[in-house]
């Protein structure tokens, strides 16, 4: 996973781990027509004084809206220390060129500023593009594959259990999960592990 990061720009990069140790699909960072995407206020962790980015607790929290769920409904994950580094270097570098950020602003954006955000179709080339400089002919859903095996390996240690797995991938699941996961808030304890 690290040489598919690594052939990347920063931008490529917050948008592979997004998908790679977040499970997000690529219609949650930019939707189909560029009008909606993940925005700086989705990472209720993250915090931007000045030029500076930074996350109050990491693991962070990241919440994708009903909006860009393909369930339509609001469910959180989290992004890795990793994670968090690349996408605190990909948005210190869009202040440097002189980007001011809002809580509105997007995350990934466009390689053309025509739209605010990033068209879910440009992420999937961005995203293939570095799996293919990487040397991999996969395609860019290969890496929230890696996530949901990642949180497989898990389950079956007895680390997470498969009502927060389904969670974390943004499916509906069981009945079970209206009355818990769905509540779209979880226990600090199960938060902290």
């Amino acid at each position: 996973m690290r040489r598919i990061f690594l052939s990347g720009d920063k931008k490529a990069r917050g948008a592979c781990v997004l998908v790679a140790h977040s499970g997000l699909r690529i219609e949650s960072i930019g939707n189909y027509s560029g009008e909606d995407g993940l925005r700086v206020k989705d990472f209720p962790e993250m915090t931007i004084k000045g030029h500076k980015v930074g996350f109050t607790k990491i693991p962070a929290m990241i919440i994708v809206r009903k909006e860009l769920s393909k369930a339509r409904r609001q469910y959180f994950t989290f992004v890795s220390e990793e994670g968090c580094e690349y996408i605190k270097d990909y948005l210190k570098e869009r202040m440097r060129c002189g980007e001011e950020l809002t809580f509105e602003s997007p995350i990934i954006t466009p390689k053309l500023r025509m739209k605010p955000f990033i068209r879910a179709i440009n992420v999937g080339d961005v995203i293939r593009s570095v799996i293919c400089k990487a040397g991999f002919t996969w395609r860019p859903y290969v890496l929230r594959s890696y996530f949901d095996t990642q949180l497989m390996l898990a389950e079956s240690k007895g680390l997470v259990l498969r009502d927060y797995h389904e969670f974390w991938m943004g499916h509906k699941g069981d009945i079970e999960n209206r009355y818990t996961t769905n509540k779209q808030k979880l226990p600090e304890d199960v938060i902290e592990v």
